[in-house]
């Protein structure tokens, strides 16, 4: 990092940032999230999106453990803004699972089911399997949280015991 600033680089500064902020100690979050934004700005100078789409990825994750709601929710609306504009099935369905995992965060259960009705047809139309295993999980946490556990598949069927089980 330092290098990087001495020659004035801007590309290798948040390449030199990413390495480093990727590996950091939790207990240095808020650094961590400082070094996110310069290489959000960095990106942004370089008109680099995908940096920018990536690193805010990072800056999500940094504020989710910071419990910077609001910063997680600004950062969602960057990373769908950036996935459209690039068009890159991945970052939007990486957006579509955000949202939903953003309403359910917020307590909107009915709303967080759209979105994860969206984003299971957008991996099914695209070929985005992962995304497809995402909203699994997605739909077993609502209807977890719906008390209805017994509408889903057999493919659940672990979830569906009573709660001891699943923590034995």
């Amino acid at each position: 990092v330092a290098m990087a600033r001495r020659v004035r680089d801007a590309r290798t500064l948040a390449f030199a940032f990413r390495n480093a902020y990727i590996e950091w100690d939790p207990a240095r979050l808020e650094e961590r999230r400082e070094a996110v934004e310069e290489v959000i700005e960095l990106a942004r100078e370089l008109g680099d999106k995908e940096l920018e789409v990536t690193s805010q990825c990072d800056h999500l994750q940094t504020s989710l453990l910071l419990c910077d709601i609001a910063a997680f929710d600004a950062g969602i609306e960057a990373h769908v803004r950036l996935g459209d504009e690039l068009q890159q099935r991945m970052q939007m369905a990486h957006g579509l699972i955000l949202c939903a995992m953003q309403a359910l965060l917020a307590g909107d259960i009915s709303r967080a089911d759209e979105l994860n009705a969206d984003m299971r047809r957008f991996a099914g139309r695209h070929s985005v399997p992962w995304a497809a295993a995402a909203g699994d999980w997605h739909t077993l946490i609502l209807r977890w949280e719906q008390g209805r556990l017994r509408e889903l598949p057999s493919a659940y069927s672990v979830a569906q015991e009573p709660q001891g089980s699943l923590l034995s």
